[in-house]
């Protein structure tokens, strides 16, 4: 190791400690004096919605829409009603009065919150409030984090309704440890009622980190429920987009390169005198390592017409904003092109924060 490798990898550490003892160890602290203080629950309002079926199914929406309800919520609600299940949607904020007027007619009850541990943090106070007031059979667990496309949509939403295993995942992920995708998942009346996961969503600490929440609240869920799954289905996996690249030349396999995150691209002088069927394989290696929903997502929606795709490529420096744009003008964006590009625009990218949220960005604390 040079001196000047040495130096630098001290210097990250050393911003790595600074980020998190200002900005993350502090909010779990927080956290834990909340606990202590006897507040377990965050819901500040609940609101009975008009649209039931009487079938066991359910289903967790949390959303993040201050100001009005977006076109793929719409399109997720719409889904869910015709696939014939309930709705509690969270939203982790107050909602105005015409948004409030809206989800009362397509769900089956309403919660605000005031957004305290995110995501994870909704899934627990909305699955204690369904424990308590529901006869629950299956559950599934959705959030706004992703685009929800028309095509496709009710078919996956219906097969994680009726789903016969345990777990029902659109995505799962191996990256540090297996794990199932937050985003969209669907879990039976007997997992929900597994003593490892009652213990988890009641013990689970509400902490305002993306770090926490994904470490302890999405891996964390995991590594309570997985073990006891007798069956986990998974509706997009690598497995299910080989075949259709088996007959695909090698300049062909080589040009879908462009629809990868540019960190994990194939470049052609790599594969100079590879066989297709080594190209291939070295493409869904590359996915399925990590995020697939990120790695694989445009392959698993030309191959599959997957109705999902994350709104944070771009943030998450996955893609450059011209390549999302040229992947959905390839393989469809159901009129939503510029509404998406927008969307991405004002996000912005990651590296283009300030310092300070720059090195929690980069420590996965935001």
């Amino acid at each position: 190791m040079t001196n000047k490798n040495a130096a630098d990898r001290l210097k990250e550490a050393a911003i790595k400690v600074f980020a998190r003892s200002m900005f993350y160890y502090p909010k779990v602290f927080s956290a834990v004096i909340r606990r202590l203080s006897g507040k377990d629950g965050f819901i500040t309002e609940s609101i009975e919605g008009n649209r039931r079926f009487k079938n066991g199914k359910f289903a967790i929406f949390l959303i993040w829409q201050p100001k009005e309800l977006s076109w793929y919520v719409k399109n997720a609600l719409d889904a869910l009603a015709e696939a014939e299940v309930n709705v509690i949607v969270v939203a982790n904020h107050t909602l105005n009065d015409a948004t409030g007027a809206e989800l009362v007619s397509q769900s089956r009850w309403i919660l605000t919150r005031d957004n305290t541990g995110f995501d994870i943090g909704g899934f627990q106070d909305a699955t204690h409030f369904l424990r308590k007031h529901f006869d629950v059979e299956r559950l599934i667990y959705l959030n706004d984090s992703v685009y929800f496309f028309r095509e496709g949509l009710t078919e996956m939403i219906q097969r994680l309704a009726t789903s016969k295993a345990d777990i029902c995942t659109a995505f799962e992920n191996w990256e540090f440890f297996y794990h199932i995708q937050s985003f969209c998942f669907s879990v039976s009346r007997r997992m929900l009622d597994t003593p490892a996961a009652v213990e988890f969503w009641r013990k689970y600490l509400p902490v305002n980190s993306r770090r926490w929440a994904i470490q302890r609240g999405e891996i964390g869920l995991s590594k309570a429920i997985v073990p006891f799954a007798d069956k986990i289905d998974v509706i997009y996996s690598p497995n299910e987009i080989q075949p259709f690249m088996k007959d695909l030349s090698l300049g062909e396999l080589i040009s879908l390169s462009g629809t990868l995150p540019s960190a994990i691209r194939l470049r052609r002088e790599d594969h100079k005198g590879a066989r297709g069927n080594e190209v291939q394989g070295d493409i869904l290696n590359r996915i399925s390592g990590r995020s697939q929903i990120h790695t694989g997502g445009f392959l698993y929606r030309r191959f599959l017409r997957c109705p999902l795709l994350k709104r944070d490529l771009v943030y998450r420096l996955q893609y450059s904003i011209y390549d999302v744009e040229a992947c959905l003008r390839d393989l469809g964006h159901e009129g939503h092109l510029h509404e998406i590009l927008s969307d991405m625009r004002r996000k912005g990218a990651g590296t283009q924060l300030s310092f300070l949220k720059r090195i929690q960005f980069n420590d996965g604390i935001i």
